[in-house]
């Protein structure tokens, strides 16, 4: 019989990774207050998002918690937290817990607070999502997956909530960029093409097609959600028919300015028919 919960990592590898290392230590160190399964996704050749879809794939619990590999979790009863909330605030298709990057330490109770606040997209850091929403990862969106999740839930009319009755550490701190080389720091897409994730022109390109994508799936929503730095008439059809709209009256109206003294002309030479 499956348990209520899995938790899902994706990693390139376990060999010679502190961060999956650090997380699975918290995992055994820290009860999460409910039976759960852990399932792993690795490999050198697949992205971040193939190795996701393969982990909803694979789970067949209700519930679903998908953790970066640099996560940590800090409190007893996390797990436990989270999934109550979802059931006092039903219709909850993804929730993240609330985010520290501050040095580990122990969370008291105290600490913990039963809030739970509506937002337009989630955190892909640590997000539990309920299997029944009928959401999943598209493999065409590899830099922004958190947000087609949340768009995704969002049309089907299931909400994305932010919840502090659990604390989840987010850093890759100690380890840095100085000690490891960018390639080896985290699981992140590859596209295919070794480092290219890491080349600042083909990642914003990257971005631009899948917030493309998103307008073209789910229309107003994606418009409202997005980063307003992707939004312009490379990535919007509707803003580039304004566009067009625009030049073709910019074009008229330069043309009649070209015209009009002509015309003009002409009538002060008295052409009569």
């Amino acid at each position: 019989m499956s348990s209520l919960v899995d938790i899902g990592v994706s990693i390139r590898s376990e060999q010679d990774n502190p961060w999956f290392e650090r997380l699975m230590a918290s995992l055994r160190a820290k009860a999460a207050g409910l039976p759960h399964d852990v399932l792993v996704e690795q490999g050198q050749l697949l992205t971040k998002v193939e190795k996701r879809l393969r982990l909803f794939r694979r789970s067949q619990a209700r519930y679903l918690v998908i953790l970066e590999d640099d996560t940590e979790v800090l409190h007893d009863g996390w797990l436990l937290n989270m999934v109550s909330r979802m059931g006092v605030h039903p219709h909850t298709a993804v929730m993240n817990p609330a985010e520290t990057r501050h040095p580990p330490e122990d969370v008291s109770p105290a600490e913990l607070k039963d809030e739970a606040v509506e937002v337009t997209n989630a955190a892909g850091f640590c997000m539990l999502i309920d299997r029944e929403s009928g959401i999943e990862p598209d493999v065409r969106v590899q830099t922004m997956d958190d947000l087609w999740l949340s768009l995704a839930a969002r049309a089907k009319g299931w909400r994305v909530v932010s919840c502090s009755a659990a604390i989840v550490r987010h850093s890759k701190l100690p380890w840095g960029s100085d000690d490891l080389a960018p390639w080896e720091m985290s699981d992140r897409s590859r596209f295919g093409e070794g480092d290219a994730y890491y080349e600042r022109d083909r990642h914003e390109a990257k971005r631009r097609h899948e917030a493309k994508l998103m307008i073209e799936t789910f229309g107003d929503l994606a418009r409202l959600t997005l980063p307003k730095e992707l939004l312009d008439e490379r990535t919007d059809p509707l803003l580039a028919a304004q566009e067009r709209d625009a030049e073709r009256r910019s074009g008229m109206a330069y043309a009649a300015e070209r015209l009009a003294p002509r015309l003009v002309a002409a009538g002060a030479t008295g052409g009569e028919d």
